[in-house]
């Protein structure tokens, strides 16, 4: 059937008619969110009259100390009494067991839906819905509700009459009359319900034989009745969903119980249409099936919006990946960097400890050139200082040389850091060795500055288990900034004190 043949169904407007008389109808909202309580309070309020609880039990107490409502929409999931236990208390007390009662739940999926309908719910609405279809919803269970009380008040109306009738055939003919004239009633008020209604409706026989679609139906699905002759409101499922779909329907048939499944119709143009269906036994007084009511509702969007929000998630987790990836290649790139950097270091390094030992050499040869020297002689004690001095010289620069090695290895350490490539080595060491080779380094600078280190060192040798590299480290951060940042008055010197305490043991590890 072409795009243009689709009926259109008139917009419903949710509005109390002006020469209507009595009081609003009530409305009983329950949900422990206060956020929620304060919505929907504000979308009814106009419409009905609204109580509110927090939970199922606040909503009994309601129910018995305050008013019985018309209607009562609760949240499926609330602290002290849930909307399914709320609902097999109300199914039990004979005055609120025809009560309608729409659940609102998160909880998506079929699996959801049928547990509510068969728990005895009315009707079953997923978060986030739209106001229009929870006005339309409820509008309709309202009216339905209210089409039951009057077909009962008019049913008992009519008994009372025949009770009071002479004959048992003037009785019979009455009840029959009532009846039908009651059924044609609620009929027509049915389809009346069924043609303005926001969703597409239909009803069928026993074994599921279509018999009455809406027009909302044939406007979602864009077929005509006429051409659903053969398959009924199943016309022009998509074929992937077909034969689950059927599967489903033939057992709710077979065990008259409540259908509800999300499939796809494909329209004549091939545009594809998600629907939830749904479908509840219509039984007689004795409790005899006469048939099923159901529904189609368009939730395309929704299902548009999931696949949105997948999307999204997808692109998400490639975009974290992408930037994990970088994140690597980036610490890659600068630890080969900073390895080239340190290589680049130690080159130097390695002619100054070959030129360090050319000049010991010299200075060595000084010393044993000293000894053909006398003692008496006046250039004996210059030149014994002048090789101490040497020797002194030499060995500070092979320190601070070492130093300048370590801190290039510092440098890869902290590159490595985050891969937990650093090793520290653990070994037993004195460390007043270190710290006295600390003051060697910088002697040259204290003299410049006039400051005198006191090393109180303990007479015993003291030994300790760690990494000496590390402990010559921290040294010469105390000692430079020590040196940095003293400015001893002029004619006098600055002086720090350096003590090693340890325990009694005189061995730390």
């Amino acid at each position: 059937m072409p795009v243009q043949e689709c009926r259109q169904v008139p917009t419903v407007k949710i509005l109390r008619q002006k020469n209507q008389t009595g009081p609003k109808p009530v409305i009983l909202l329950v949900d422990d969110n206060i956020d929620m309580r304060d919505y929907l309070s504000g979308l009814f309020k106009k419409l009905y009259q609204v109580d509110l609880a927090s939970n199922g039990i606040e909503a009994l107490d309601v129910i018995h100390k305050k008013r019985i409502p018309n209607l009562i929409l609760s949240d499926v999931s609330m602290p002290r009494m849930d909307g399914y236990k709320l609902l097999a208390a109300l199914r039990a007390d004979r005055r609120t067991k025809p009560l309608p009662v729409i659940l609102l739940s998160a909880r998506s999926g079929e699996e959801a839906r049928v547990e509510g309908l068969q728990a005895g719910a009315d009707d079953y609405l997923v978060k986030p819905f739209s106001a229009k279809e929870l006005l339309a919803r409820v509008n309709t269970h309202l009216e339905l509700s209210k089409l039951r009380v009057e077909l009962e008040s008019q049913v008992q109306v009519r008994v009372k009459e025949l009770l009071s009738a002479k004959t048992d055939l003037e009785v019979e003919i009455r009840e029959k009359e009532i009846i039908e004239l009651a059924l044609k009633d609620s009929e027509e008020r049915y389809r009346t319900l069924a043609r303005v209604s926001p969703v597409g409706i239909f009803y069928t026989t026993p074994d599921g034989k279509t018999t009455y679609l809406n027009e909302r139906w044939c406007e979602i699905t864009c077929y005509g009745v006429g051409e659903t002759e053969e398959e009924g409101w199943m016309t022009g499922i998509n074929l992937k969903d077909k034969a689950r779909v059927q599967a489903q329907w033939e057992i709710s048939t077979r065990e008259e119980k409540a259908f509800l499944a999300e499939f796809r119709y494909r329209r004549p143009t091939g545009h594809i249409t998600w629907v939830l269906g749904q479908a509840l036994p219509d039984l007689s007084t004795s409790g005899k099936i006469l048939g099923f009511v159901g529904s189609i509702t368009d939730i395309s969007e929704r299902k548009q919006l999931e696949k949105e929000k997948i999307a999204a998630l997808k692109r998400a987790e490639q975009e974290q990946r992408e930037g994990v990836r970088e994140a690597q290649e980036h610490q890659l790139q600068l630890e080969r960097f900073i390895d080239m950097i340190c290589h680049e270091i130690r080159n130097p390094l390695n002619g100054i400890f070959n030129n360090l030992d050319l000049l010991k050499s010299g200075v060595q040869i000084r010393e044993r050139l000293l000894g053909t020297v006398g003692t008496d002689s006046p250039e004996y004690a210059l030149l014994k200082k002048e090789v101490k001095e040497d020797f002194d010289a030499i060995e500070a620069i092979d320190i601070c040389a070492k130093q300048q090695r370590i801190i290039s290895d510092d440098v890869l350490d902290v590159s490595r850091l985050d891969t937990d490539k650093v090793v520290l080595s653990s070994i037993i060491f004195q460390p007043n060795e270190i710290l006295n080779q600390t003051a060697k380094m910088f002697h040259s600078e204290l003299v410049a500055k006039n400051i005198h280190i006191y090393l109180n060192l303990p007479f015993e040798p003291v030994t300790i288990k760690g990494d000496p590299a590390r402990l010559l480290q921290i040294f010469s951060n105390l000692i430079a900034n020590a040196i940095k940042f003293t400015h001893p008055a002029k004619g006098k010197k600055g002086n720090y004190d350096f003590s090693e305490k340890f325990g009694n043991d005189r061995k730390t590890s």
